[in-house]
């Protein structure tokens, strides 16, 4: 009886033996990414205040004896891009870029012009014509800081034939497109 107890515990320690000989290794892949993400900034800031804003104040007067219009004062468009884009950029605008007002007769408005000054002299911009522009952000080397493009602009709106009275608010939004060329 003595060798049956030992005969079962060597057929279990022989199968608990070949079930760890026999099993077969386990293998799993397991997919990594890592991406850096692209930097495309385009903001308007102000030369004459610290801290740039979302509203542009236009300033009404008669500049260089021109007819009278308005103006905006010491504006750079700042453009920040991380990426490789030796070609430069297009920039344009919107095409319904107005100044408008709601009177009791209805809407009265005129049209904003927006130029950017580069290397070739002042171009205005348009929404059909973009404006290419050839420089570009410097990035840092060793260093995760884009030194940013400031490019001059010029945001002007000329009343015309449209006549204003003191107090009336006009508005308007400019809507800006910066496409990196690759």
């Amino acid at each position: 009886m003595k060798w049956i107890w030992i005969l079962r515990f060597v057929v279990m320690v022989m199968f608990a033996s070949s079930t760890v000989v026999y099993s077969a290794p386990v293998t799993k892949e397991i997919k990594v990414e890592a991406t850096i993400p692209s930097i495309l900034e385009l903001d308007i800031v102000s030369l004459t205040k610290s801290a740039p804003g979302d509203v542009i104040v236009l300033e009404y007067g008669d500049y260089n004896g021109h007819a009278p219009r308005f103006m905006s004062s010491a504006l750079s468009l700042k453009i920040r891009h991380n990426s490789d884009a030796k070609q430069g950029y297009n920039l344009s605008i919107n095409d319904d870029a107005e100044l408008t007002t709601l009177t009791r007769r209805g809407y009265k408005g005129f049209p904003m012009e927006v130029s950017i000054s580069t290397n070739n002299g002042e171009k205005r911009l348009l929404s059909a014509n973009p404006v290419k522009i050839n420089k570009v952000s410097i990035l840092l080397p060793g260093n995760d800081d884009v030194v940013p493009l400031l490019i001059p602009l010029r945001i002007e709106a000329i009343p015309g034939s449209v006549l204003i009275k003191a107090g009336e608010l006009y508005t308007g939004i400019l809507t800006f497109t910066l496409e990196p060329l690759s």
